[in-house]
């Protein structure tokens, strides 16, 4: 099983992809297979892919894959750490950029 063309397009290095999982209930291995895959195209276009997983599928996630994936709580978390990765999202003047 690959990744769909429109997620692999979907990464780039100027932005970090985010895949807000959180109304999944259920991942089973292909599902997990997937993103690992998805990681391994993020990481081959030196692009950045964050999950953020419901809690249900949280366990799963975490387990065995804490050192691959990089996940966050919720979708605001993940949305925080995208900005700061890329200086071109934040809006001018963002008290939250790193200086």
């Amino acid at each position: 099983m690959r990744p769909t063309p429109t997620l692999s397009s979907a990464l780039s290095e100027s932005a970090p992809l985010i895949a807000d999982l959180s109304a999944v209930t259920f991942l089973d291995s292909r599902g997990l297979r997937t993103l690992l895959l998805m990681q391994r195209n993020a990481d081959l276009r030196r692009a950045r892919l964050i999950i953020v997983p419901s809690v249900e599928i949280a366990a799963l996630i975490k387990l065995g894959t804490a050192e691959v994936l990089t996940v966050r709580p919720s979708l605001a978390t993940a949305m925080l750490a995208a900005r700061q990765d890329n200086p071109a999202a934040r809006p001018h003047g963002d008290a939250t950029a790193p200086t």
